[in-house]
């Protein structure tokens, strides 16, 4: 049976008899692979392979690739990724940073992504410190970009622009401008569930949900004798509540007025503590909204002073 395009070329394997190009790192590690495959996944690749450049050469039929600043484990990893579209679930932090800064480089989108997602998982505000650290000691835009998205969302603290202060001066305006979207994105949502809080039920509408069967058929019968019977008939084959809201309406409110205050009483404290519930949402909604704003011309306020 034939297997699916990926299956098969997992199978294949980079060192194999149509490998036509070696790739080498300043450690002496090297590994073969095939050129096409090379250059369908890596733009800078197939950049290398197609120029005239020394990888572009064929000197006894193969191409020669030196990848100076790439570890010997990261092309391996590399390499996994182009031939099997996957990577290993145990990578350590230090580890995913590698890769991810080699599959920057070489323009990996794939694979980049899959290191930004593990990266996001990783990190901690325990070892945080050690992410900055390697950011320091490695140009990425890309590792930059995630520590900053990191940073903004507040896992170590960013809630307060003073935070700007303890990250590496090229991280700031990054983090800056992610906390600001973060915090934009959050008023959006906030004032989308504030539109939403429903109003306060008046007592009547529990009453009415309360009602026995026999009171109910009280009602359609007071709804027989008024006399619109062109109404109430084709009302009642779909329900009387749907097709004829108004006659509904002022037959249970006629029926709820003239209920003792006793009976009333019940239903109004329902009202009151739905009352209650819909305020104290609609508050915390207020206050989250009244925060959020705060803090977001805070990180507005730093963000031009900081340019």
């Amino acid at each position: 049976m034939a297997g699916s395009l990926l299956a098969d070329i997992s199978r294949l394997g980079p060192d194999n008899a149509f490998s036509d190009v070696v790739i080498s790192t300043a450690d002496g590690h090297r590994r073969s692979a095939n050129s096409a495959i090379l250059a369908a996944r890596s733009t800078v690749l197939q950049k290398m392979l197609s120029s005239d450049m020394l990888e572009g050469k064929q000197p006894s039929g193969q191409h020669a690739v030196q990848l100076k600043d790439t570890s010997a484990d990261a092309l391996d990893r590399v390499l996994k990724w182009c031939y099997t579209d996957s990577t290993s679930a145990s990578l350590d932090l230090a580890a995913t940073v590698e890769l991810l800064v080699a599959a920057d480089y070489l323009e990996i989108p794939g694979l980049l992504a899959r290191c930004a997602q593990r990266l996001s998982k990783l990190l901690t505000p325990e070892n945080f410190p050690e992410a900055l650290e390697l950011c320091t000691a490695i140009c990425s835009p890309e590792l930059l970009r995630q520590l900053a998205s990191y940073a903004a969302r507040g896992a170590v603290g960013a809630a307060a622009p003073s935070l700007l202060g303890v990250l590496p001066t090229e991280l700031r305006p990054l983090a800056a401008e992610a906390r600001v979207a973060l915090l934009e994105r959050e008023l959006r949502q906030l004032r989308e569930r504030l539109s939403m809080v429903p109003a306060p039920r008046p007592a009547v509408v529990f009453w009415r949900q309360a009602l026995s069967l026999e009171e109910q058929r009280g009602f359609v019968y007071q709804a027989l004798e008024s006399g619109e019977a062109g109404i109430i008939i084709p009302a009642l084959l779909h329900g009387l509540r749907d097709k004829a809201p108004a006659l509904f309406r002022e037959a249970s409110q006629q029926h709820w007025e003239s209920l003792d205050a006793e009976v009333r009483s019940r239903y109004e404290e329902a009202a009151f503590e739905d009352e209650a519930k819909v305020a104290q949402s609609r508050t915390g909604l207020e206050q989250l909204l009244d925060e959020t704003k705060a803090e977001l011309a805070a990180w507005r306020e730093q963000t031009a002073a900081s340019t």
